[in-house]
């Protein structure tokens, strides 16, 4: 099996805190919503990421986001495009 990396971003200090703790919030609003879509363990560990956002603030962190994917034939199987991806 071959995988294709399809997207790379760095996440630091700056704007992950912020971030982490909007998602979280919005894990807690819909809940029910996130356990339906992705199952109670997942949905948990996006609950956990409360404890990311301190860890950012307590001193330096660097997170390195990699999007991949199955490549199929050579090519990758998502769209061409992020605006494509949601």
């Amino acid at each position: 099996m071959r995988i294709e990396l399809d997207d790379g971003s760095a996440i630091g200090p700056v704007d992950a805190p912020a971030s982490l703790r909007t998602w979280v919030t919005n894990v807690e609003a819909r809940w029910d919503d996130a356990v339906g879509e992705v199952g109670a363990a997942c949905a948990g560990i996006w609950r956990q990421m409360t404890g990311l956002a301190l860890r950012f603030e307590a001193g330096p962190l660097h997170v390195h986001h990699l999007l991949a994917s199955k490549a199929d034939g050579g090519r990758s199987s998502l769209p061409l495009g992020l605006g494509t991806w949601a």
